[in-house]
């Protein structure tokens, strides 16, 4: 008799254990099912046809600015982006990692004796989030895209300045801080595919400074770096 109960007793937890199990599965399962179908993964490429990098020292001694210098480069670059986010319809979120190369400028001195030429790209990783309504144009569907953006971004600026007496070549890396925003549109081929495109516009921001104490005082130098990007971008998203 006890083990008759004892057996009934296992059954009975046993059965129960199963339902659980079941029920966590059929739970996962839904939740797996709702989070995939806003989930998308994609790539885009970008043309920035103004593509500028400034600079700006300063040197303080005790306080007191006795320097100041500032310049401006300006030219084309070209970006390549992945990114992953999540769908909720009328307006998405997304991470994304992209890279923006080839920008290169130069300027001449002293009656060309002497040429300063700065190359600059950035590796970024953003945080964006868009609005997208819907609407049809012509029996297609599209949505609008209207986002802002914000991250970190790393520069990789290589100096080169050339003047009678030789060549200096100094490449650095900073780290610095991007936002921007876009505008543009999606088209929606099917429910899993899509192509977005628009324009674009984003400023990062880096600064260097540097502390020496000398016979004289404090000298303070104070370099603060920017780039603004100015383009068109396209890209494709595959949507779960």
């Amino acid at each position: 008799m006890k083990n008759r109960k004892f057996g009934g007793k296992n059954a009975v937890c046993k059965s129960k254990f199963n339902k659980f199990a079941l029920g966590a599965v059929l739970v996962s399962s839904i939740i797996s099912s709702a989070c995939a179908n806003g989930l998308f993964i994609g790539a885009d490429g970008e043309y920035n046809f103004n593509s500028k990098y400034n600079f700006k020292y300063k040197l303080i001694e005790n306080g007191i600015n006795i320097n100041t210098l500032s310049d401006n480069y300006k030219d084309s670059s070209f970006g390549i982006g992945l990114k992953f986010g999540y769908d909720f319809d009328l307006w998405r979120i997304y991470t994304k990692f992209n890279a923006v190369l080839g920008a290169k400028d130069k300027q001449q001195f002293y009656a060309a004796t002497e040429t300063q030429e700065y190359k600059w790209d950035t590796y970024n990783l953003i945080v964006g989030g868009d609005w997208t309504p819907k609407f049809n144009l012509a029996g297609l569907d599209f949505k609008g895209i209207l986002g802002a953006f914000a991250g970190v971004s790393n520069i990789v600026l290589e100096d080169n300045f050339q003047h009678p007496s030789g060549f200096n070549n100094l490449k650095t890396n900073y780290g610095g801080f991007i936002y921007g925003a876009k505008i543009g549109g999606i088209y929606e081929i099917d429910q899993n595919n899509e192509i977005e495109f628009g324009f674009k516009i984003d400023q990062t921001n880096f600064d260097q400074n540097q502390e020496n104490t000398a016979t004289i005082g404090i000298i303070r130098q104070e370099t603060k770096h920017k780039i603004t990007n100015m383009g068109v971008f396209v890209g494709y998203n595959y949507k779960f």
